[in-house]
């Protein structure tokens, strides 16, 4: 505790405000830790004196408005970066879940628990009556008052990280049903046709350095209700599993895959031509340029070529769908 001191020169200026500042190593426990992590950084706080538990009968974690957070610690601020252009390129073969059989979905391997809730931030799936619900655990140890800058602003970040993901839940709830139902990567693109025609293309994940001037598409983390940028979001997704009752997969593995983005533009092709009421080509040589042409928009979309594989997994699924 600090110890009272006697002022023997002149009174010093009072200090202006500072600017809300949080340092490097706080931003990436704030963004991308583990459960574990952010109960132990949480816990240090309360052990110096820096933020006050509110008792969880008075607290309301799950209502916090992402607008009421301080605009302060936006993306904007050069001292928040980073300077990871990778953040979000999930696409490297050697860090791919493991497939099994059964409702499609990807599994943890056998060393964790059956679960998937290990030190994981848990986004669980139920399926009842042909309809499914997606609800989010939450970040544990939110409810606290800040008694310093720096928990404040660490409160802040954990609030924006648990409003995101909380609102990316509700998403998949609401625009990926046959998804959370199956488990299976091709219904990732079940509504691709429409968000297509938006330029929303939910299932990239890296745009290759363009910016919202440059590229004209919308992305996943500009539809959520939090403001973030895909670096960021990339960092929120750390640590977050999809659990099925009977499998799971990681979820930021899941939603950006190679796989995701070709059942995507597979998708919109296969509706394309429905709505068109022309077979899928097997090759696109210019026979009805028109419709080629929105083809090859739609993989330009997903960043992917238009080619044997897509059409192949197209076809697979094409019962019922195509004349």
């Amino acid at each position: 505790m600090a110890t009272a001191r006697v002022q023997t020169q002149a009174p010093e200026p009072a200090a202006t405000k500072a600017p809300l500042t949080i340092n490097r190593a706080d931003q990436t426990l704030c963004n991308e830790a583990s459960p574990s992590e952010i109960a132990h950084l949480l816990q240090d706080l309360e052990k110096h004196g820096e933020i006050i538990p509110i008792p969880l009968v008075d607290a309301d974690t799950d209502n916090v408005d992402p607008d009421d957070l301080d605009d302060s610690l936006g993306e904007d601020d050069p001292e928040l970066s980073l300077d990871d252009e990778d953040a979000l390129d999930v696409d490297d073969p050697s860090d791919e879940a493991t497939p099994v059989y059964g409702n499609g979905t990807l599994v943890q391997p056998d060393d964790l628990p059956q679960d998937g809730t290990a030190d994981n931030f848990v986004f669980r799936v139920r399926i009842a009556d042909g309809k499914a619900t997606c609800r989010f655990n939450g970040i544990d140890g939110l409810a606290a008052t800040p008694k310093t800058p720096r928990s404040k602003n660490i409160l802040d970040y954990l609030y924006r990280r648990h409003s995101l993901l909380k609102a990316l839940a509700q998403w998949l709830e609401e625009s990926r049903q046959a998804f959370l139902c199956s488990g299976d990567p091709w219904d990732l693109g079940a509504n691709a046709h429409v968000e297509g025609k938006e330029s929303f293309v939910p299932v990239i994940a890296n745009t290759g350095g363009t910016t919202q001037t440059k590229d004209k598409r919308t992305f996943l983390w500009d539809k959520l209700p939090t403001k973030t940028n895909p670096e960021t979001f990339a960092r929120y997704l750390s640590h977050v599993r999809l659990v099925w009752d009977d499998g799971q997969c990681d979820l930021k593995k899941i939603l950006f895959s190679k796989d995701a983005k070709l059942a995507w533009a597979a998708q919109a092709c296969l509706r394309r031509c429905l709505e068109y009421g022309a077979p899928l080509p097997e090759r696109l040589d210019d026979d009805d340029p028109n419709l080629e042409q929105s083809l090859k928009d739609y993989c330009a979309l997903a960043g992917v070529t238009y080619n044997s594989k897509l059409v192949e997994l197209a076809q697979m699924h094409a019962t019922g769908v195509l004349p």
